[in-house]
């Protein structure tokens, strides 16, 4: 019985894209998945239907509402919404994604600079889960092999561009909104940038170590020259308090006392 409810869905939500595709050639509105989007969205949480779900391969059709429109835009951003969000409570495997086609277009998503921050997120998380499954590599961070060089700072001291050339390479990156916030001489908050770095450097402990014992007066840090520095600090504070005791008694009282007529 539910297998045939999905069968039926899945063909549902297939006409209903063709449709839509055709009205958007014809210059007509698209609306006929979004007529259809409650029945779907109530479909994909229930969670006693993710194994008919994949096993009748409604993933396709969720491909096909995702699929950017002939005229190139995306569908309608709660059909992104609903669909995205209920992708991960789905235990989606590796045949599930070759035959529905679903990984292309989580791809797309990914890269596209039209789709909303939190859909990207959900995506990135989406396609790495699923691309760890099928390389059997693990989700646990600890397991994760990062590659490291040696870094050599004397090396790379050539490399490094001047203090004049960063203030050029920040200006040229800076957004619409910092040049602006510049010219009114404001304060900007920064705009978020994503950096991935592929390799992390190995730091030599043991050299930075003994160049530490090597520069180290003797006898700095020990207890010893603590003692030191707190009597020197304890004797220059009993001296200013002796000091300030003196001008109080030798100054005049609030009677008016000691003052010259």
């Amino acid at each position: 019985m539910q297998d045939e409810a999905i069968s039926r869905l899945r063909d549902a939500m297939r006409e209903a894209a063709y449709k839509d595709a055709d009205c958007v050639n014809n210059g007509q509105p698209a609306i006929n998945k979004l007529s259809l989007l409650s029945t779907v969205r109530d479909v994909l949480l229930r969670a006693n239907l993710a194994d008919s779900i994949l096993d009748n391969n409604l993933l396709e059709s969720v491909r096909l509402w995702l699929e950017p429109l002939p005229d190139a835009s995306l569908p309608a951003y709660e059909i992104q919404r609903t669909l995205i969000e209920a992708l991960p409570q789905l235990p989606i495997k590796t045949i599930h994604l070759r035959e529905s086609g679903l990984g292309k277009v989580m791809i797309f998503y990914q890269k596209s600079k039209r789709v909303e921050p939190n859909l990207k997120r959900i995506c990135e998380k989406l396609i790495g889960d699923w691309t760890r499954a099928i390389m059997g590599r693990s989700d646990n961070y600890r397991d994760k092999s990062i590659k490291q060089v040696d870094y050599s700072y004397f090396k790379h001291k050539a490399d490094i561009p001047t203090q004049a050339r960063t203030q050029q390479i920040v200006n040229a990156n800076k957004s619409l909104y910092e040049e602006s916030a510049a010219r009114r001489n404001r304060a900007a908050a920064p705009a978020a940038r994503t950096t991935a770095y592929k390799v992390a450097p190995r730091a030599n402990l043991a050299g930075i170590n003994s160049r530490n014992k090597r520069t180290l007066p003797s006898g700095v840090g020990t207890a010893l020259n603590k003692d030191e520095r707190f009597k020197s600090l304890s004797q220059r504070l009993h001296s200013m308090g002796i000091k300030k005791k003196g001008a109080k008694k030798g100054g005049v009282s609030i009677e008016g006392k000691g003052i010259s007529m």
